[in-house]
This record gives C-alpha cells, sequence and structure tokens, in this order.
C-alpha cells in the first residue's frame, strides 16, 4: 500500500492492500516464510484471513488528494491546482470505495506434519508490537500517531491447548536490534490494525 501507487488499491488483484512496510518483512517473516517452510518440510496447514473495513466509503476532495499523491514540484500536481485555481467548483468531492482494511487477522493451523517456526522478527519504527489483545481488537477506526502505521499482536499455541500472546522484541540497548521469534508451533495467529487510507 504504497501512497504513490495509491491507485492500485483499486485492482482486483490487490483484495486486502496492507501497509507495504508491514507486509515486508515483517508479516513474511512472522507469517508467511515460517508457513512456507513448514509446507516444504511436509506440513498440510490450514490458512484463514479475517478482515475488517472502518465503513464501505470515504469521500475526498481533488485538491486533497493530489497533495497526498505528489510533492510540490510534480507538474502534474501544478496542473491540477492552477485547473482547480481557474475553476474551483472543479474541486468537487468524490466518492471512494474503502479498499483498506482497519483490521485484519491471519491464522495458521497444521493439519498434520511439520510444526511453524518462524526464525528472527527484527522490530521496525513503523509497526508497533503489542502484547494487549485490546489494543488490537476489531474497530470503527484507528488513528496512530507519529511514525506508527500498524499495531500488531503475534499469538502462538504449541499443543492445541489454546493461545498465548508472544512476548514479543525484548528490551536492549537502544531502539534497534530488538526481535523475537517462536519455535514448532501448532497454529500461530496474527492480529494487526493498519492505519486507513482516505
Amino acid at each position: 500500500m504504497d501512497s504513490k501507487k495509491a491507485f492500485s488499491l483499486y485492482e482486483d488483484w490487490n483484495l486486502v492492500p496492507q501497509v507495504s512496510t508491514f507486509n515486508s518483512p515483517i508479516y513474511t517473516s512472522a507469517l508467511e516464510n515460517p508457513i512456507v517452510r513448514a509446507v516444504k518440510a511436509g506440513a498440510q496447514i490450514k490458512y484463514t484471513v479475517r478482515v475488517q473495513y472502518p465503513d464501505s466509503t470515504y469521500t475526498v476532495l481533488p485538491s486533497v488528494l493530489v497533495t497526498r499523491l505528489y510533492d510540490t514540484q510534480n507538474r502534474y500536481r501544478k496542473h491540477v491546482e492552477a485547473a482547480l485555481a481557474y475553476d474551483p467548483t472543479l474541486n468537487a468531492p468524490f466518492t471512494f470505495r474503502r479498499r483498506v482494511p482497519g483490521f485484519w487477522q491471519a491464522t495458521a493451523v497444521v493439519v498434520s506434519g511439520a510444526k511453524i517456526s518462524s526464525g528472527n522478527i527484527n522490530e521496525r519504527l513503523t509497526e508497533i508490537y503489542d502484547d494487549t489483545t485490546t489494543h488490537v481488537a476489531a474497530g470503527a477506526t484507528y488513528t496512530p500517531t507519529g511514525l506508527e502505521r500498524v499495531r500488531y499482536m503475534l499469538e502462538t499455541d504449541d499443543d492445541g491447548s489454546g493461545y498465548a500472546v508472544s512476548a514479543g522484541p525484548q528490551p536492549v540497548d537502544g531502539f534497534f536490534g530488538k526481535s523475537y521469534d517462536y519455535d514448532d508451533q501448532a497454529r500461530v495467529q496474527m492480529t494487526a490494525r493498519q492505519k486507513t487510507f482516505s
């Protein structure tokens, strides 16, 4: 979900857009790659994704949209702004279908074969790990501050007795370098709230 390619959100193949920095590498290292490794080791896995959209549509002015998509020196932006200045009636609001979920939850369950192990999952400035379930629960809006674009939680279950919330990245000297992992889990569930595109 790159703001410079905002209209790719409306391509049929882009079913559930994710914040790009979260989709890779955290989502891939915490869930996608571990599932691939387990399948290659002989596992059969049931994979389920649940999403929730804040609302079905949103309205935006052309003047607002062009400032979000292009920097001040962009020729197309200058052309649009000149047209809007010449004829302010062109700056009428228009409606988009909502295509970016504010909440999603992915669950991988081993049906048979090898269990799931992650390797290192490294913390990033824009993706905040949270071990409090209510902070990532489904809801109508999510308005992060600062650099935060995603808040997520990881739960694992090694024997089918129930999910335990991962401890997540552990404090170390300085911000960078914090990471976590999990080994030999029968079920892995990742829940996230992501900043809504509007």
